[in-house]
């Protein structure tokens, strides 16, 4: 009888209220962002815009993104998902807010999914600026559409892409106004999470994203008895997660307490670089490899080989053994990161005087 009557609802949700809540990942977050908006859109100097709540890379780089521009003002969703809203709320800054500066990054959003995204923005006439944006290219993904690149370029203040890849593509478009920078989600983790875990951690992490594994042709399930033997044999207690969280803090804590990150997700490696904590990439596609060239020293594993179970006990006993914590290169890092904000904060300082 009471399964009659769940499931009704239960279709109900997933049909009209998963998406948006996923988006959101709480009720509380829901009603603290319509507060904000509703409060500050019509006067605030900038809008932030990023991908997903939930998604914890998305949301951390958008909040490391706050930090360094370090003005306050509400935040949009670029997500697919939002699109009607985030029309509604592009068409009302335009009305009354037309001096705002759009502060875009939160998510590569340099894929296929965001281009309907894309078009409000450049359509709107609003001032933006992007960072910590990348490109995304994988076999079995899409590609966004190459019109749309120049366009972007052209049109943006500021363009601080996250790797040297999207860098040399989209420099033809916009060779004066393009940085090359890490993502911004470190310079919300060095400060708070650097070096931070216990001396007896002893966790095996293993962030899992399962759709970039798949179309990489490498099979999870073999992978996740891999390591949990591997951590069997070593001493460690494994986890694993994929990263998704209505609890970014959560979510932050359980990688913190990681003596040894292993990462199919690319800001599995970033918290990992962010963290101090050693990291064993499992490469997917070519984000990842670009993120590790671009800014680390560290090389990652080819997901397929990661279904043999000796490279992974190799490999997972090598970062045991280090002992280095040199951040001399995550600070340089660091620094570029907050001179991209503070150019951003200057940008939408003077256009609010126009």
């Amino acid at each position: 009888m009471i399964s009659k009557l769940v499931e009704p609802l239960r279709w109900r949700f997933e049909l009209y209220f998963a998406e948006k809540f996923d988006l959101y990942g709480s009720l509380s977050f829901y009603l603290k962002q319509k507060f904000t908006r509703k409060k500050y859109l019509k006067t605030a100097p900038v809008v932030y815009i990023y991908a997903n709540k939930r998604n914890v890379g998305d949301y951390i780089s958008h909040l490391g993104l706050k930090e360094i521009v370090g003005k306050d003002g509400p935040d949009l969703f670029c997500s697919p998902v939002w699109l009607k809203e985030f029309k509604a709320h592009i068409d009302y800054l335009k009305q009354h807010n037309p001096n705002v500066l759009l502060v875009i990054g939160g998510g590569g959003l340099l894929q296929p999914v965001f281009e309907p995204f894309w078009h409000v923005v450049l359509q709107s006439g609003l001032r933006f600026t992007a960072h910590g944006i990348g490109i995304n290219k994988m076999s079995g993904r899409g590609e966004m559409k190459g019109d749309l690149f120049p366009e972007i370029a052209k049109v943006a203040d500021h363009l601080g892409v996250r790797d040297e890849y999207t860098f040399n593509f989209l420099e033809q478009f916009a060779p004066n106004k393009l940085v090359l920078t890490a993502c911004p989600s470190i310079n919300y983790l060095v400060p708070r999470y650097w070096q931070s875990q216990a001396r007896s951690s002893n966790v095996l992490l293993h962030l899992i994203h399962p759709s970039d594994v798949r179309l990489a042709g490498a099979d999870l399930d073999t992978i996740s008895k891999n390591l949990m033997a591997v951590a069997e044999a070593l001493g460690l207690e494994y986890q694993e997660h994929t990263n998704m969280d209505s609890s970014h803090g959560r979510m932050l804590k359980k990688v913190s307490n990681a003596r040894v990150i292993v990462s199919s997700r690319l800001h599995g490696c970033i918290m990992g670089f962010g963290m101090g904590i050693s990291f064993l990439p499992l490469l997917c596609d070519d984000k990842m490899k670009a993120f590790l060239t671009s800014h680390t020293e560290v090389d990652g594993v080819d997901v397929k080989q990661a279904e043999d179970a000796s490279v992974l006990k190799h490999r997972v006993e090598s970062l045991l053994a280090e002992c280095s914590s040199d951040r001399s290169k995550l600070d340089v890092k660091l620094a570029e990161n907050a001179e991209a904000g503070s150019y951003i904060n200057s940008l939408a300082s003077k256009i609010a005087k126009d």
